[in-house]
């Protein structure tokens, strides 16, 4: 005789394992579903927190940036035509590259020629004064005639 209930017992239940697969299947499901209220839970706060600080953000970033880009416009600008610090920070006031090259051109034109009035404060005199009777005259008040 042969024992045959050993291997009939040893193969596993085909009902019992399809509801095996099945309760793997629902308890995935469920962790999916899960995943998915967390994802869009965190993308509705997000996107509503965000939206002020992260544009503010930007916002000053892009100014940041505008500010750097024009004082880099300047500075080349400024070496281009031998301006100096103080004088290229207090006169090249422009917002545009034709603007600063407009202004830096004058500057430069102006501190190369050196003084439009080149004999102001000069004390040179030419020719008679006008009052020179009048300084003869005390002259000779003054003298020893004696």
């Amino acid at each position: 005789m042969t024992d045959t209930t050993n291997t009939t017992t040893d193969a596993p239940d085909p009902l019992s394992t399809i509801e095996e697969w099945k309760g793997h299947a629902r308890k995935w499901e469920d962790r999916a579903k899960e995943a998915n209220a967390r994802l869009a839970d965190l993308q509705n706060n997000s996107t509503s927190h965000d939206d002020g600080s992260t544009s503010s953000r930007i916002t000053d970033l892009e100014a940041q940036l505008a500010h750097a880009q024009h004082q880099l416009l300047v500075q080349r600008i400024q070496h281009a035509h031998g301006l100096s610090d103080e004088d290229a920070q207090v006169l090249l006031t422009g917002t545009d590259e034709a603007t600063l090259t407009a202004q830096a051109t004058r500057l430069a034109g102006v501190t190369i020629n050196g003084n439009v009035a080149t004999r102001e404060g000069d004390a040179r005199t030419t020719g008679k004064p006008k009052d020179s009777d009048v300084r003869e005259f005390a002259a000779s008040l003054f003298t020893d005639t004696l």
